[in-house]
């Protein structure tokens, strides 16, 4: 055989077995290991955010910490917002408590606060591959491939017909 011929064959042979081998070894991790660590890695994320965004409200709070240290005034604004007491000026018009954009804000903050699915992040071949017929589907057809590649293409074959003499009597 050609060089060129054993150089094809050896191509068609990697190319066979490891993708062969490939499906294989997704058949086997999809489940278990390939889905847990897509729903791990999105629960690390969405943990790194919700810290992100609790250190910002650290941040306010200390801000606001220092503002009343400095500025005693503040504090009884303050107080009169978050206790919903009616301030005792007189002259003053003051606005209503409700404010629609507030309580939008409120709504999409609860909304986003609520768990979300853990399946969302996980690919939509791997949801297809996590069905257990198609996982032995993927097995099988990565199994005959490396039967193929092993039968078909494997090494040029050594062996040589060796002449039995032939006795006669």
């Amino acid at each position: 055989m050609s060089r060129l011929g054993l150089l094809i064959r050896y191509l068609i042979f990697c190319t066979f077995f490891a993708v062969g081998g490939t499906a294989m070894v997704v058949s086997f991790l999809v489940k278990p290991e390939l889905t847990d660590y897509l729903q791990s890695r999105e629960m690390l994320e969405k943990t790194r955010r919700d810290n992100e965004k609790l250190k910002d409200i650290i941040d306010q709070y200390k801000s606001q910490i220092v503002l009343i240290e400095r500025e005693p005034n503040v504090l009884q604004r303050l107080e009169q917002i978050t206790l919903r007491q009616t301030p005792v000026q007189e002259n003053t018009a003051y606005p209503s408590e409700y404010n629609s954009q507030l309580a939008d804000m409120a709504k999409e903050v609860i909304e986003e606060s609520k768990p979300t699915d853990p399946n969302e992040q996980i690919p939509l071949w791997m949801k297809r591959a996590i069905y257990p017929r198609y996982r032995t589907a993927l097995c099988l057809s990565g199994a005959a491939l490396i039967l193929v590649a092993f039968m078909f293409f494997s090494g040029p074959r050594l062996v040589e017909l060796k002449k039995k003499p032939f006795y006669h009597r």
